[in-house]
């Protein structure tokens, strides 16, 4: 079962691959807009849920669910990526 954040944030990838968009769910208040812009594809959350791998027009990003901030390099191919997964056991 995912790990509750502090704070109930959805996640929301805005079209037309504009950006991965944060919204705190208690306020209804947008806190991030956007994360980062480039030809997103779609996203998948950790097991833990504490990281979102945002599939886009560059690779792969990593995203700390909690702080909202963009973690490392990017990840995976270095090129157009569409659509992503991640197994449940995190591997």
């Amino acid at each position: 079962m995912p790990a509750q954040a502090r704070d109930p944030t959805a996640f929301l990838v805005t079209q037309p691959y504009e950006g991965v968009t944060a919204i705190d769910l208690s306020t209804n208040a947008v806190t991030k807009t956007p994360l980062f812009g480039q030809d997103i594809g779609e996203f998948a959350f950790s097991p833990d849920g504490r990281t979102a791998y945002v599939a886009f027009g560059g690779g792969i990003k990593a995203i700390n669910a909690e702080s909202k901030q963009i973690e490392g390099e990017t990840i995976g191919n270095e090129g157009w990526v569409k659509h992503i997964v991640v197994t449940p056991d995190g591997a």
